[in-house]
């Protein structure tokens, strides 16, 4: 169906291929698909097919998933939405096996595909999801444990250059002598130089009173 008699379909795939993109003359490779029932797109045609036909969609959605089991598949699911025979629209889901639906095993490992069967009620939206095989091995990524940061080394500090605490202070003073201090203090005197007095200007006062009165 897909080369036609003597590949008359080919040359017409070839020829639009060249005309559309511009390219010096493109080769097809065709390769038969070895297990229809676990590619998702060719499982949605046959179903839209049976439908249009006039089957009853949820006996032809059980048949199709024991189909893609039995051929090898993980899990597989299948929605039917429309109106299907009743006078209201309807969404039936048929699920089987193990099927992932989210994140990056899924958009690997998941086979999926949309299809319009056309009848007379109206439009039935179709949807296959086949799981073929998960990962062999499934690493988890933990996150590194930062080291404790290690407090810096200080460098070792001279005795004869650093100052004494103040505790070291305190007992230095009490050590000494009272004696030696009463010396100190007494030579701290002697040692300033004396201030001179002025004279009192209120005496000066009274005795110029006193010698008036005599007068």
């Amino acid at each position: 169906m897909v080369i036609g008699r003597s590949g008359s379909n080919i040359q017409k795939l070839t020829e639009e291929l060249a005309t559309k993109f511009k390219i010096d003359k493109p080769q097809l490779e065709i390769k038969e698909i070895e297990k229809p029932d676990l590619d998702a797109r060719i499982t949605a045609k046959r179903i839209a097919a049976a439908i249009e036909k006039g089957n009853n969609p949820r006996k032809i959605a059980n048949i199709f998933i024991k189909k893609i089991l039995g051929s090898g598949a993980i899990g597989a699911e299948i929605v039917i939405a429309g109106k299907s025979g009743g006078g209201r629209s309807k969404t039936d889901k048929f699920i089987e096996g193990y099927l992932k639906k989210c994140g990056d095993t899924s958009e690997r490992y998941a086979n999926r595909s949309k299809l319009t069967a056309f009848t007379k009620p109206g439009a039935i939206g179709i949807k296959v999801r086949i799981m073929r095989e998960l990962p062999d091995e499934i690493k988890i990524k933990h996150p590194e444990s930062k080291e404790a940061e290690k407090p810096a080394e200080r460098a070792p500090i001279d005795e004869s250059k650093r100052e004494p605490a103040p505790e070291e202070k305190a007992e230095v003073v009490e050590a000494v002598p009272a004696e030696e201090k009463k010396e100190e203090t007494q030579k701290e005197k002697a040692e300033k130089p004396k201030k001179e007095r002025k004279p009192r200007a209120k005496k000066e006062k009274k005795e110029e009173k006193a010698e008036e009165k005599k007068e």
